[in-house]
C-alpha cells in the first residue's frame, strides 16, 4: 500500500517563512549567490581567511622588493613590468620608467606590486593637478601628460579593434586632408577616373 502525503508543510522544506526554489527543493542546498542573514556570504563568524599557498618556481615572492622597467600599461592604467619574465602590474607607474616596487600579491602568471620609488621617470610624467589624486583613486591617469593619455587611449581602442573585431587598423593618419575641390573635374566627378 502506498501512503499519500497530505497537503501540509510536512513534505516541503521552508526557511524563515520562505519556501526554497525548485532546485533547492531537489538538492536541499541553497545557492551560493544568496547571502545568509548576517551578510557574511556563508563564512563562519570569527573564521580567518586562509592564506594562499606560495607558488613554487616564481622569480619573485610576496614582499620582495625589485627594480623593474615598465614596458606598457594595462586597460586599468596600471604600469606593466617584468621581473625575470614574470609580469607585475604596478599602479602609478608609466611606460618607459624604471621603478622600485614591492610585490603585494603573486599568481601563477602575473602579480601585483606597489610603487615604492621612481628611479627613472618617463618624459610623459607630469605633476597631478589634483591634491588628493594619490589617495582618491578616481582618476588613474592624472600623472600622465595629456598627449600621453591620448596616445594610450588610442592604443587601447586599436588593441580592442584588432583583438576582438579582428580588424587591421592603419597607424598613420594624414595631418591634412587633400583639397577635394582641386580633384574634381567640371562635371563634379573625380579627375582621371
Amino acid at each position: 500500500m502506498k501512503r499519500q502525503r497530505s497537503n501540509g508543510t510536512a513534505g516541503r522544506k521552508e526557511s524563515a517563512g520562505r519556501a526554497y526554489g525548485s532546485a533547492e527543493r531537489e538538492t536541499g542546498i541553497r545557492s551560493s549567490s544568496k547571502r545568509s542573514r548576517n551578510g557574511s556570504g556563508g563564512n563562519l563568524r570569527g573564521a580567518r581567511k586562509q592564506q594562499a599557498p606560495e607558488i613554487a618556481g616564481l622569480p619573485v615572492s610576496k614582499n620582495d622588493e625589485v627594480v623593474i622597467d615598465i614596458i606598457g600599461m594595462n586597460h586599468d592604467g596600471e604600469g606593466v613590468g617584468r621581473a625575470e619574465g614574470y609580469t607585475l602590474f604596478v599602479a602609478g607607474a608609466l611606460p618607459g620608467e624604471k621603478v622600485l616596487v614591492k610585490v603585494l600579491k603573486t599568481k601563477k602568471q602575473y602579480g601585483y606590486a606597489k610603487l615604492l620609488e621612481l628611479r627613472e621617470a618617463s618624459p610623459d610624467r607630469v605633476a597631478a593637478p589634483c591634491g588628493i589624486y594619490d589617495k582618491c583613486g578616481g582618476c588613474q591617469l592624472q600623472h600622465l601628460s595629456y598627449a600621453g593619455q591620448l596616445a594610450w587611449k588610442r592604443q587601447h581602442v586599436v588593441d580592442a579593434l584588432e583583438r576582438i573585431g579582428k580588424l587591421r587598423v592603419a597607424w598613420k593618419v594624414r595631418k591634412k586632408l587633400p583639397d577635394m575641390a582641386s580633384q574634381l573635374d567640371e562635371d563634379g566627378g573625380r579627375k582621371g577616373v
